[in-house]
C-alpha cells in the first residue's frame, strides 16, 4: 500500500538584522544599504517605527549566488 506524505508544516523566517545579516554574508552594512537603494537586495521587513533593516535567511542565498556570479564575470575577463 502506497502512502503520500508531505509536510503541512512551513519553516517559520528567521530574520536578521542589518549587522548580523551583513557579518553572516561577509559583505558590509554600507553595501546592503547601497542594495536597498537601488532595489538589488531589499529587506524582507523594515521596522516602521524605527527604520531597522531585518533580513530573512533564505536572503543569503541571494547574496551567495550574486557573488558567484560576479566572480564568474571576473574570471572570465582576466582569462583563468
Amino acid at each position: 500500500m502506497e502512502q503520500n506524505y508531505h509536510c503541512t508544516e512551513k519553516e517559520v523566517p528567521y530574520y536578521y538584522r542589518i549587522g548580523m545579516f551583513a557579518q553572516m554574508n561577509k559583505i558590509t552594512i554600507k553595501a546592503l544599504r547601497h542594495y536597498d537603494e537601488i532595489g538589488l537586495l531589499k529587506p524582507a521587513y523594515v521596522d516602521e517605527h524605527n527604520g531597522y533593516r531585518y533580513y530573512s535567511s533564505s536572503q543569503s542565498y541571494i547574496v551567495f549566488s550574486f557573488y558567484v556570479k560576479l566572480v564568474f564575470v571576473w574570471m572570465k575577463f582576466n582569462k583563468y
